[in-house]
């Protein structure tokens, strides 16, 4: 920790309707509405809020753009995928052709330099429990609480484990 040098970037950013929308980098989720917001812009016509068209082109569009967020986003520093082709209004065209009048239940991330990534469940990667890789470094593990106005005072006891 003590040699890590914080390198400050510019910001990610799309058009919308007019605006420039910023987010973080691909090191966080902040893309994904970027990606989303691509893919909503392209439809015609303005639809009437909260309609079910329209709740259900935002859902279809954020599946998409977490599917890709899920298959291909990483800390920059580390992935050698051209990350920015995601954030382009010509692959967000060619998203916005999957969504059709029914939800899909599918996984659907888009290609990359004409590959298509897998869902990170399916690769080989090592998977551990969270409990087991706590238990296995010098840390204290406990419980989250949240007291609501209503509930009692009292505070459960922590759970977990100390080093």
């Amino acid at each position: 920790m003590a040699a890590f040098k914080l390198t400050p970037e510019e910001p990610l950013s799309t058009t919308f309707r007019g605006l420039i929308v910023y987010k973080p980098g691909f090191w966080s989720q902040g893309p994904a509405m970027l990606q989303a917001l691509n893919i909503i812009e392209g439809f015609d016509g303005k639809m009437t809020l909260n309609s079910a068209d329209y709740l259900h082109r935002q859902a279809e569009a954020m599946k998409l753009a977490y599917a890709d967020r899920d298959t291909y986003y990483a800390d920059p520093k580390f992935s050698h995928l051209n990350l920015s082709s995601l954030l382009t209004k010509e692959y967000a065209s060619e998203r916005r052709k999957l969504i059709g009048p029914r939800a899909s239940m599918e996984f659907r991330p888009g290609a990359i330099d004409g590959k298509t990534g897998r869902h990170p469940a399916l690769s080989e990667m090592a998977s551990y429990k969270i409990d087991d890789v706590l238990m296995a470094h010098d840390t204290t593990c406990v419980d989250t609480w949240i007291a609501k106005e209503s509930s009692s005072r009292q505070r459960p006891p922590v759970r977990g484990c100390r080093a």
